[in-house]
């Protein structure tokens, strides 16, 4: 597979992922430093079989959000979701999902979520709307479970980079919170699919990143990476299995989130 500008590419998505977690001019100059040096060796590098590809965009992201903010870690987490998708009729469906979250090592059970929304994909064949509800259930520092209403509204667009299937959600949802002020926020997903199987259980590899922007003070607070692997169990019936990093802005209250993540959905 030929990638031409990839230096290009490489050196706008290392400066997009490492720029909301720079506290000063002078990391700043270092950052850019590490992206030029890392965007030049790829540049040269014309062609790239897809394995070596998927490997650099990994390791570009990696160490552009994690060099330069030390700090605690929450430890891992294990994930797991469940959901289903209805066709109503040609342009509309309902979906369903919901979500769990275990802690501490996988075995404290301290988030729950149920989302529920419609999906009008009548436009184009790359972009769907929708309106979703979600109620979410968080135990806090105290081990307090807490409410939040969330509805939000999505937009998702895709397309083909060469072979690769690239997808952008965007997501803007007011947080309606039990105990603290309540809060909109904008969510932006980019998910690269990769023309790849796997073993004979046929494996399709995806790498994506999501961005947090709060409409407050704190502005750009998270971002989020995961990297994991689709693959179907029959025809209607799709599993996820993936590791997901979460780095939030340095402070001495917040704390990078390791998780495995499992998903399965069903289509009707």
């Amino acid at each position: 597979m030929q990638i031409k500008g990839l230096g290009f590419t490489a050196f706008f998505y290392t400066c997009r992922s490492a720029y909301p977690f720079v506290k000063s001019p002078a990391k700043g100059l270092i950052v850019v430093d590490k992206a030029v040096k890392l965007s030049f060796l790829a540049y040269r590098t014309v062609t790239l079989k897809k394995p070596a590809f998927f490997s650099l965009v990994v390791i570009l992201t990696v160490l552009s959000t994690a060099v330069y903010c030390p700090g605690g870690d929450k430890g891992f987490q294990y994930r797991s979701t469940g959901g289903f998708s209805l066709d109503l009729d040609e342009d509309w469906e309902l979906e369903f999902e919901e979500e769990l979250h275990f802690i501490n090592g996988g075995g404290n059970f301290a988030y729950q979520h149920s989302d529920l929304g419609f999906v009008y994909t009548g436009f184009a064949h790359w972009l769907n709307v929708g309106f979703n509800y979600r109620q979410v259930f968080e135990k806090d520092s105290a081990g307090v479970w807490r409410r939040e209403n969330r509805p939000h509204l999505n937009a998702r667009l895709k397309g083909r980079l060469h072979d690769i299937v690239v997808s952008s959600r965007s997501r803007l949802e007011f947080r309606d919170r039990e105990t603290e002020s309540n809060l909109w926020r904008y969510r932006n997903k980019v998910t690269f699919e990769f023309p790849v199987t796997l073993t004979d259980f046929k494996l399709s590899p995806y790498l994506a990143d999501e961005v947090f922007i709060n409409f407050d003070h704190t502005n750009y607070s998270t971002n989020r990476l995961y990297a994991g692997f689709k693959l179907a169990l029959a025809r209607n019936v799709k599993a996820e299995v993936f590791y997901l990093w979460q780095h939030n802005r340095c402070s001495s209250q917040r704390a990078n989130i390791d998780a495995l993540g499992t998903a399965i959905k069903f289509s009707f």
